[in-house]
């Protein structure tokens, strides 16, 4: 079983460590960002 993961800060860095924690099996439970474009969104439409 993989980890669950929240992560903080969601520009380029962000959703790199995303892609591959997930690719690593574990799960993304929390995305916080400034950014209020992406308020609301799933991890994967941002």
């Amino acid at each position: 079983m993989g980890l669950r993961i929240a992560i903080y800060g969601f520009g380029e860095i962000g959703r790199m460590i995303a892609r591959v924690a997930l690719s690593r099996g574990h799960e993304i439970v929390g995305v916080l960002d400034i950014n209020p474009e992406n308020l609301g969104k799933d991890v994967g439409e941002v």
